[in-house]
């Protein structure tokens, strides 16, 4: 399949799916299950999936589709997690969903959308929380987080981060020369570093910084 559409697929998958409908309206609900899939460097040792599909007209880009999705030991940017459970609904190159994923200590819960657009893809968090040895951290109430992702830049509004007292603010853009991504610390407590990366106490301590991370581009010789 991978080579069919040309995609860096491999693995084995297998659907078990009822088609209805007509031409109007095509259905079609089932499970797929799979083993050892892959798409690059990201993947899962086992996954299964509930879903259904509407194709109006026989549209695929019209679709609906909605699906209940479980996966173990799964490979993502290089992070390896044990569980990943997700909801999610796609429609009109927006992707909605709800999806938690767990290591042993830690756990990250997110609930937004992904947007498709001709050139960046955009990703709105409803709420996104992590849990790490007992330290959660958490999006400000009533806020929602934006994140674009361009070929050759990443832009951040509203990115919020509370726990408790402490707060992590990030608005900006990275990447391309003249961009500047800010990153504001508010009374942190920076021995939940340590229970973030999951290590031994080294640090101790209250943080509040201001930073500014930009590019500049050189001169032509």
């Amino acid at each position: 399949v991978g080579k069919l559409v040309n995609q860096p697929l491999a693995g084995i998958a297998k659907i078990d799916a009822t088609i209805t409908g007509n031409k109007q309206q095509l259905q079609a609900t089932g499970t797929l299950t799979g083993n050892g899939v892959t798409y690059g460097d990201n993947g899962a040792l086992t996954m299964s999936s509930d879903f259904t599909a509407k194709i109006p007209e026989l549209t695929v880009a019209d679709a609906d589709v909605t699906a209940n999705t479980h996966a173990t030991f799964v490979t993502v940017s290089g992070q390896n997690i044990n569980e990943l459970d997700a909801k999610t609904t796609y429609h009109q190159k927006a992707l909605d969903f709800d999806a938690t994923a767990k290591q042993p200590q830690r756990s990250l819960a997110a609930n937004g959308s992904l947007v498709v657009h001709p050139d960046h893809h955009e990703i709105h968090l409803k709420s996104l929380g992590l849990t790490s040895q007992g330290v959660q951290w958490q999006t400000a109430p009533n806020s929602e987080a934006a994140i674009q992702y361009f070929p050759d830049a990443i832009e951040v509004k509203d990115v919020v981060l509370v726990n408790g007292d402490q707060k992590i603010s990030a608005e900006g853009t990275f990447g391309r020369p003249g961009d500047a991504l800010k990153v504001t610390l508010n009374n942190i407590d920076v021995a939940s570093v340590d229970a973030l990366l999951l290590r031994p106490p080294q640090l101790s301590g209250r943080l509040s910084a201001t930073g500014k991370e930009s590019i500049i581009r050189a001169p032509a010789a």
